[in-house]
C-alpha cells in the first residue's frame, strides 16, 4: 500500500498564512529603513516600541514621508489592542496628509479597510476602500495609487475573492510600471518600484496556490526569483526566503525533489538567521519530506522531531503537519507503535474541515493497520482516505473552473485595454493627417507626402506578411509540437508508474511506441525549422563550390544516433573530400530529410546506405 507525497499539503499552500502578515512586515521594514531604529521582534517588547514611536511622532523630528509611514504603522499595530487609538491616529493621519501631501490621503482609508478586513468586518472595510478608490480620481501619483490597489487586493484575498484580488494586484503592477517608467525617464531611483513588483508577484503566486494552480504558482515564484537575482544590489531579505519556501513547496508537489533542495536550504537558513520560527518549522518539515522521498528515514525522523518540538512550543499552526510527517517517518522505519501514538495525537486535534491533517491521519492509519495485519481497520481508513480525496478533487475542480473564470476576466480587461489603445492611435493618426493636409499646400510637398505614403504602405504590407508568417509558425508549433511532447511525457509517466507491475514484453511494446513517437517528433522539428527558414527568406539559392563531406558531417551524426536507437545500420560511403557545386544549406537539408525518412521506414536490423561518387561523363 502506497500513498504519494505529491498531495501531502491537502491542496493548500503552506505559506499562505505566513504571507498574511506580509504587508505588516514590509511597512515596518520601510519604517526602520527611514529611521534607522534598532528594535527587537519579541512580542514582550512591542509596547515599549510603540511608546518610542509615539514619542518620536510627537517630537516632529521626521520627514513628511516618515510621519505618514509612522501613522500608518501605528494604526496597524494598535488595531488588536485599542481601536480608539486606531481611530485617533487615523484622524491625525488624514489631517496631516491633507496639509502636507494631499495625494496620500487615500492610503489611510485603504489601511483602515485592511484593519476592518482583518477584524472580519467586511461591510466597514468596503466603505473605507470605496472612499480610498474615489480619492484616486484625478490623482496622478501612480505609485500611491498602486499602494491602494495592493491593499485592496489583500482585502479581497482575505475573503477568498480570487478574481478581484488578482485584478487588483495586476492594476497595482501596471501603475507601478508607469511610475517606474517615469522615474527612468527622469533618471530617478527605481529600487522602490522593483521591491513593489516583487511583493505583488508573491501575492499573485500565493493566490494561485490558494486556487490549486500549482503551475502558475511556480511560474510566478520563479519570476520573482529572477527579479531578485537580477537586482542583488537591493535588499530583498524580507521576501526572498518566503518566496524560496514557496518554490520548494511547488517543486515537491511535482515530485521534483532535486530541484526543491537548494530552495529548501536557502529558505531554512534565512528563516533561522531572521528568527522566523514559522518558516523554520516549515523548512524542517520540508527537509523531512525530502529525506523520506529519497529513503533516508533516520534523517527524515530527526528533522520531523525537531519541527514538532518547536511547533509544540511556539508555532501551533504547523503542529498537526509536523506530527503527521513524524508519524510517516516512524512508519517507514517500521516503528508502528510510535507512529500510531503520534497519529492518534494528531487526530485528537484535527477538525473535520482540516483536509491536510485528515489526509495524513487516514493514510497513516491505513498503513499502520495494514502492516500490523488488521486489514479491517486498514480498509476502513483507506475508505475514509478515498472519500476525502474525492471531496478534495471536487474542490480542486471547482477552483480550476474559478481560475479559468479569473483568466477570462483578465483577458477581457487586457483586450479592452488594447482596444482603447487602438482607438487612441486612430485618433492620433487622424489628427496627424489633418495636420499634414493643412501644412502641405504645394504640389511638390504633396508629391513628397504621397511618395512617403507609398513607402509606408509597402512597409506595412511587408510587416503584415511577416506577422502572418510568424503567427502561422507559432500556431504550428503550439499544435504540432505541444501535443507530441505532452503525449511523450504522459507515456513516460505511465511507464514509471507501472514499471514494477508490467512484464518485460509489455514494457518493450510501450518503449517501442514511445521511441516511434520521439522519432516522429524529431522529424517534425527538422521540417518545421526548415520551413521557418524558407518562409523567413533565410534559405535563398546561393550556389557555390563546397566540400559536401564536411557540410554533411553534423547531419550524418544526428541521423546515425537515430539509426542506432532503431537498430538500423547506417552505411556512409563518401570520399573525405567531395567538392560539388550547389547551395550548401539546401543540399544538406535535402540529404538530411532523405536519410531521416530512410531510417524511419527501414525495419529493425536493416541498412541505410548513403553512397557519394563522381558522375561519369557520357561517352562520345
Amino acid at each position: 500500500m502506497y500513498f504519494a507525497n505529491k498531495n501531502v499539503g491537502g491542496g493548500k499552500s503552506h505559506i499562505i498564512n505566513v504571507l498574511r502578515s506580509f504587508a505588516r512586515i514590509c511597512l515596518l521594514t520601510a519604517l526602520l529603513m527611514f529611521t534607522g531604529w534598532q528594535v527587537q521582534a519579541q512580542s514582550d517588547e512591542i509596547p515599549e516600541r510603540l511608546l518610542q514611536m509615539e514619542q518620536r511622532l510627537v517630537s516632529g523630528e521626521m520627514t513628511d514621508e516618515q510621519m505618514l509611514m509612522l501613522y500608518e504603522w501605528l494604526m496597524y499595530e494598535y488595531f488588536t489592542r485599542d481601536m480608539e487609538k486606531v481611530r485617533f491616529y487615523f484622524r491625525q493621519a488624514i489631517a496631516f496628509a491633507r496639509e502636507k501631501k494631499p495625494d496620500t490621503e487615500q492610503r489611510f482609508y485603504a489601511r483602515m479597510g485592511i484593519i476592518f478586513s482583518d477584524l472580519n468586518q467586511r461591510d466597514s472595510a468596503t466603505i473605507y476602500f470605496d472612499k480610498a478608490v474615489k480619492l484616486l480620481e484625478g490623482n496622478e501619483n501612480d505609485y500611491e495609487k498602486a499602494n491602494v490597489y495592493e491593499l485592496l487586493g489583500t482585502h479581497y484575498s482575505e475573503y477568498n475573492d480570487h478574481e478581484n484580488a488578482i485584478n487588483a494586484y495586476l492594476i497595482a503592477l501596471d501603475l507601478n510600471e508607469k511610475d517606474k517608467a517615469r522615474k527612468i525617464a527622469e533618471n530617478k531611483d527605481i529600487r522602490q518600484n522593483i521591491v513593489f513588483e516583487v511583493k505583488m508577484r508573491i501575492n499573485i503566486a500565493t493566490i494561485r496556490g490558494q486556487m490549486l494552480n500549482h503551475e502558475k504558482h511556480l511560474e510566478e515564484a520563479l519570476k520573482v526569483k529572477q527579479i531578485i537575482d537580477e537586482n542583488r544590489h537591493i535588499d530583498f531579505s524580507n521576501f526572498e526566503y518566503i518566496n524560496d519556501a514557496g518554490i520548494a513547496e511547488q517543486y515537491m508537489y511535482f515530485n521534483e525533489y532535486e530541484k526543491a533542495l537548494p530552495y529548501i536550504e536557502s529558505s531554512y537558513q534565512m528563516a533561522v538567521e531572521r528568527g522566523d520560527l514559522t518558516l523554520t518549522v516549515f523548512g524542517l518539515i520540508q527537509y523531512s519530506l525530502y529525506y523520506q522521498y529519497f529513503g533516508d528515514y533516520h534523517k527524515a525522523l530527526g528533522y520531523a522531531k525537531e519541527a514538532l518540538q518547536i511547533a509544540e512550543k511556539q508555532v501551533p499552526y504547523y503542529l498537526n503537519l509536523a506530527e503527521g510527517v513524524l508519524a510517516r517517518a516512524y512508519i517507514y522505519l517500521k516503528d508502528y507503535r510510535a507512529a500510531l501514538y503520534h497519529t492518534e495525537r494528531q487526530m485528537s486535534r484535527t477538525e473535520e474541515d482540516d483536509y491536510q491533517s485528515l489526509e495524513y491521519v487516514y493514510s497513516n492509519l491505513a498503513l499502520i493497520y495494514a502492516a500490523q495485519g488488521d486489514m479491517k481497520k486498514a480498509s476502513e481508513n483507506l475508505a475514509l482516505y478515498d472519500r476525502l480525496k474525492a471531496k478534495m478533487s471536487d474542490e480542486h475542480m471547482h477552483n480550476a473552473i474559478k481560475n479559468m473564470e479569473v483568466k477570462y476576466e483578465v483577458e477581457q480587461r487586457e483586450q479592452a485595454h488594447a482596444a482603447e489603445n487602438e482607438r487612441q492611435q486612430a485618433k492620433i493618426k487622424l489628427q496627424n493627417t489633418r495636420l499634414f493636409l493643412v501644412i502641405l499646400g504645394s504640389l511638390i510637398i504633396f508629391g513628397l507626402f504621397a511618395y512617403i505614403n507609398v513607402l509606408n504602405r509597402k512597409r506595412n504590407r511587408e510587416l503584415a506578411e511577416t506577422n502572418v508568417t510568424k503567427d502561422k509558425f507559432f500556431s504550428i508549433i503550439s499544435h504540432d509540437l505541444k501535443n507530441p511532447a505532452v503525449s511523450q511525457r504522459n507515456a513516460v509517466r505511465l511507464l514509471l508508474d507501472n514499471a514494477g507491475a508490467w512484464d518485460a514484453a509489455k514494457l518493450t511494446r510501450y518503449y517501442q511506441k514511445l521511441l516511434k513517437s520521439a522519432e516522429g517528433h524529431v522529424n517534425l522539428i527538422f521540417t518545421l525549422l526548415d520551413w521557418a527558414q524558407m518562409q523567413a527568406g533565410r534559405m535563398p539559392y546561393t550556389p557555390a563550390n563546397f566540400d559536401l563531406a564536411n557540410a554533411l558531417q553534423s547531419d550524418i551524426g544526428i541521423i546515425r544516433n537515430m539509426a542506432e536507437n532503431k537498430e538500423v545500420a547506417l552505411n556512409v560511403q563518401m570520399p573525405q573530400q567531395t567538392f560539388v557545386t550547389g547551395d550548401c544549406d539546401m543540399l544538406a537539408t535535402v540529404v538530411r530529410n532523405l536519410l531521416a525518412n530512410a531510417v524511419k521506414f527501414t525495419a529493425k536490423g536493416g541498412t541505410v546506405t548513403l553512397n557519394v561518387a563522381p558522375l561519369n561523363p557520357p561517352e562520345g
